[in-house]
């Protein structure tokens, strides 16, 4: 149905760098462990770069690996999206 939760995580930066100063264009590499809806467990690795727009707002391209952990099953994925920072 459309707005429930399909989707639960809980993760961590595993690594970051600076791909552009100017800009900036940061790379970020992120790893959870999540639970589709169903309770099947999963961990996700995802590595995705962002840059900032005007007005607070970000744009971040990315791909990822989702892994399903009791089965072999692999799933790759791939992230287009913009946010802007709440704080």
């Amino acid at each position: 149905m459309l707005g429930d939760l399909i989707y639960e995580a809980n993760g961590k930066v595993a690594g970051y760098r600076v791909l552009n100063a100017e800009g900036p264009k940061i790379e970020v590499t992120i790893t959870e462990k999540g639970n589709l809806k169903g309770g099947i467990d999963t961990t996700d690795t995802v590595t995705y770069w962002s840059i900032s727009r005007l007005g607070g707002a970000y744009y971040a391209e990315g791909k990822g690996v989702l892994m399903i952990k009791e089965d072999t099953k692999i799933v790759s994925h791939r992230y287009l999206f913009t946010f802007t920072n709440f704080s």
